[in-house]
């Protein structure tokens, strides 16, 4: 059952943003070079993937 309160709703929403944006749904069902690439992101980053992660999240994250 969902919560009731509007605010936890919210916290749920955006929980599941950020796990679908580690892990989308698809994911399970991707090819090798589909993990590759989403491994490098996991592990290699870079500026233009914090710069991404810091516009998606970043309100997110000053609240956390």
């Amino acid at each position: 059952m969902p919560p009731e309160d509007p605010e936890i709703r919210g916290e749920a929403s955006e929980a599941e943003e950020v796990l679908s944006y580690w892990f989308p749904e698809d994911l399970a069902d991707a090819d090798m070079e589909t993990l590759r690439r989403h491994g490098k992101q996991w592990m290699a980053g870079g500026p233009e993937v914090d710069r991404e992660i810091i516009e998606r999240f970043g309100e997110l994250l000053e609240r956390a």
